[in-house]
């Protein structure tokens, strides 16, 4: 996992991003549009709960990756799928984390 980074350190050693984060992020960034694929506006970020089960703002969000092969590493990546259909929109860690540690 050491490919996978944000700024200087390994995105999974970055603390973790938060829901209620997640969701500020969404709405400022304008992520709650309608579905490309059935037009539906009824997305669900991927909260990852672990062991402690944390729910609600507190709850961490799911840190996924994805290939990157042209420059075999991996791209860090929070994940919402659309409830109706299920397609899946990325939004990048770094951008997001970015964000977050800009408003303190």
């Amino acid at each position: 996992m050491s490919d996978i980074t944000y700024d200087d350190r390994p995105a999974h050693e970055s603390p973790p991003v938060s829901y209620g984060d997640f969701i500020t992020f969404a709405h400022e960034k304008g992520l709650y549009r309608d579905c490309p694929i059935c037009g539906a506006n009824d997305w669900h970020p991927q909260v990852n709960t672990g062991e402690k089960q944390v729910h609600g703002d507190e709850a961490p969000m799911f840190l996924s990756t994805i290939p990157d092969a042209r420059i075999e590493k991996y791209f860090a990546v929070y994940l919402m799928n659309c409830r109706n259909c299920g397609n899946v929109r990325f939004v990048s860690a770094k951008v997001l984390m970015r964000w977050r540690d800009a408003r303190g």
